[in-house]
């Protein structure tokens, strides 16, 4: 049965073969709402660089290379759900070599149901990476107004020889009075202190 989605998640499919890449898109079906083939890899990068993809097959190898290489190289530099499809012969030393990246690998030949199944860890995977990279910028942006806060306070102690807990109720007041967050209100302290 296939998992059901919001159908948003986009797929990037790349294979030589036109026939593989056809039946990837059928057994796909709904799962994704948008699909995209490339047949190299250099045309696959091409198309990463452009545009941001949710999950990437690569049926190796490619008429270009491997795409192993380039599978390892793309997990580590993009947050996206990778799926490698190898023959049974080298699926343990890629698997291996794929350990703590992210990346699935499955043998070939691939029933539509394992390909089902492997698209639906990638779509729980990509939601997983965009909460985390969501909760990242949500701290960064966080650490970043703690910063701005914090130079604030330090300016305040310095040229106006204020406490630290002085300090810490200016800025919460000036904002209180101005209607602004503490990062707006501390913001402007710097600029109206670093001018004396």
């Amino acid at each position: 049965m296939p998992i059901s989605t919001k159908n948003n998640s986009s797929l990037l499919i790349v294979a030589s073969s036109q026939n593989t890449t056809n039946s990837i898109k059928q057994v796909m079906g709904g799962l994704f709402g948008k699909v995209a083939v490339a047949d190299t890899m250099v045309l696959a990068k091409q198309k990463l660089a452009a545009e941001h993809y949710d999950s990437l097959i690569i049926n190796a190898p490619l008429t270009d290379e491997n795409g192993i290489q380039a599978a390892l190289d793309i997990a580590a530099r993009l947050p996206i759900g990778i799926l490698l499809l190898v023959s049974g012969e080298i699926f343990d030393k890629v698997a291996y070599r794929a350990k703590n990246t992210g990346i699935f690998v499955i043998s070939r030949p691939v029933k539509g149901q394992q390909l089902i199944e492997a698209a639906g860890i990638l779509i729980t995977m990509q939601r997983r990476l965009d909460q985390m990279a969501l909760e990242n910028q949500k701290l960064r942006r966080r650490l970043d107004d703690m910063e701005i806060i914090t130079r604030a306070k330090c300016l305040l102690i310095e040229r106006q020889h204020l406490s630290e807990e002085q300090a810490h109720y200016y800025v919460e007041k000036y904002a209180m009075d101005g209607s602004v967050t503490k990062r707006e209100a501390a913001m402007e302290i710097i600029a109206r202190l670093d001018e004396l």
